[in-house]
């Protein structure tokens, strides 16, 4: 059930960046959210009345959260985790119709920016226009974003010109993300400047803009076609790999299982194979066969060059099926 919460004028109910499973209706008082603009760098107030919800993207998405939320005056918060959010949806349409009508304004300008973000003027290589995007978000102090993007890099290219940049780069994310997003980061290298990417990773990134917004099925399509149509053998890899992650957002398990097998087999030495082991065995603990889960979550941390964030999860998982037994 949703506990009330009462809070005093001036206090934080989160700050950005923390992690949380929360989402919140305001009964009485005011709240501001404040988050930076992506474009601009400068700060957005939000402000929330009566009867509102915040915090639900990053509740139910469950990623670190994307703006500052402040007491204005004395307020007074049903709080739900996201499972009770969700029960609270189904049972009063009214609010789910308002709340779908909010995020559809909030995607239409998120992908505004996007098209912004992706316009180009030349054509530079795929290493570059990923590690391009790495210093805006870095500038922007856009600290999950630009984790996200640094990780991405050492995926594909775990020998690329500027992997030695990015570790220290995303060590200072992390720690400033440990921090509450405090601090001024930068990358060591020249000035900073919005990306410019060719023809089919633009392509590639606006399908990860519709994965971004929970359009699987769009992004599926659209990765697909990629795969497909593409004469560039890591962009080719790269969209087949994120298909499967698509499967794997939709719960198509058995899909999963079948397509990152054939991943495996055709791409043994890619950066993203061991990931793709890992969802694998996701997929099978999913489906409730924990023994060969076990079995692939092992095999994953015996194998030599696995990221440690894949080495985290597997060993996260590996405790999480010993201590069901």
């Amino acid at each position: 059930m949703p506990r009330t919460v009462h809070y005093k004028a001036s206090s934080v109910i989160y700050f950005e960046g923390d992690v949380g499973d929360k989402a919140y209706i305001l009964r009485e008082g005011e709240i501001v959210l404040t988050s930076t603009d992506l474009e601009t760098g400068q700060e957005v107030h939000e402000r929330i009345g009566k009867g509102e919800f915040f915090g639900v993207k990053s509740s139910v998405g469950r990623y670190p959260r994307e703006e500052t939320a402040m007491v204005l005056s004395d307020a007074e918060v049903l709080e739900f985790s996201a499972s009770e959010f969700e029960g609270f949806l189904l049972k009063n349409p009214r609010v789910m119709m308002k709340m779908l009508k909010v995020l559809s304004r909030q995607l239409r300008r998120i992908h505004k920016r996007v098209q912004t973000l992706l316009a180009v003027s030349e054509e530079v290589n795929p290493e570059e226009g990923l590690f391009s995007i790495c210093k805006y978000y870095i500038e922007k102090q856009q600290f999950s974003q630009a984790a996200y993007a640094l990780g991405r890099y050492l995926a594909y290219y775990p020998d690329g010109v500027h992997v030695e940049e990015v570790k220290a780069a995303l060590a200072r994310v992390q720690a400033a993300q440990a921090r509450g997003g405090t601090g001024a980061l930068s990358v060591p290298s020249p000035e900073p400047r919005k990306p410019s990417l060719s023809s089919a990773e633009k392509d590639f990134y606006e399908a990860e803009s519709l994965f971004g917004q929970e359009r699987y099925e769009e992004a599926l399509a659209s990765f697909m076609r990629i795969a497909e149509g593409s004469d560039q053998e890591d962009v080719r890899r790269r969209a087949l790999f994120e298909s499967g992650r698509c499967l794997m957002a939709m719960a198509r398990y058995d899909e999963v299982i079948q397509h990152y097998s054939r991943f495996a087999r055709d791409f043994s030495d890619a950066p993203e194979t061991s990931e793709a082991l890992f969802l694998i065995a996701r997929a099978y603990e999913e489906k409730g066969d924990g023994a060969r889960a076990g079995a692939l979550y092992r095999k994953v941390l015996s194998l030599p060059g696995v990221s440690s964030e894949v080495v985290k999860k597997a060993r996260k998982a590996l405790r999480g099926l010993e201590e069901r037994v």
